[in-house]
């Protein structure tokens, strides 16, 4: 598909319009949805190009029912990217994320998380004193 110099990683804008206008150059790469017709249209360089095939939707994942309504498993999570930029993961899609930390949750030998700091002598965390109720200072 010819791009017409759009940067498509961002937020688009569909500008609605009463008539499909007359064509002029300085249109490239505009996009307008034409109320007349209800479809949607870009600018090249020398017209206007009628982008998809218009018309109802009449069917979706097999379903033709009149009202067509999202169904379970319709997206399921190996479907749906993650960005795993910032979390150590290596999974790049929902489902995979899930699966990561659940392997790694098993793994986990010492259910016990401590925060503090680490005493020189060991490698135990200094632990903060602590009071059960009706026992002594631990």
């Amino acid at each position: 598909m010819k791009s017409y110099g759009l940067d498509f990683r961002g937020p688009i804008l569909i500008e609605r319009v009463a008539t499909l206008p007359d064509h002029d150059p300085t249109d490239k790469g505009r996009i307008v949805l034409n109320n007349a017709d209800g479809l949607v249209y870009i600018a090249g360089d020398s017209s206007w190009t009628q982008v998809g095939s218009g018309g109802t939707i009449t069917s979706v994942f097999g379903r033709t029912t009149p009202a067509i309504v999202a169904q379970a498993s319709d997206y399921d999570a190996d479907q749906i990217d993650y960005d795993n930029s910032s979390s150590g993961l290596t999974a790049t899609d929902a489902q995979a994320a899930i699966d990561e930390l659940d392997t790694a949750i098993d793994n986990i030998t010492n259910p016990l998380l401590f925060k503090g700091a680490i005493n020189a002598n060991s490698d135990f965390p200094t632990l903060p004193k602590f009071r059960m109720v009706g026992h002594t200072e631990f």
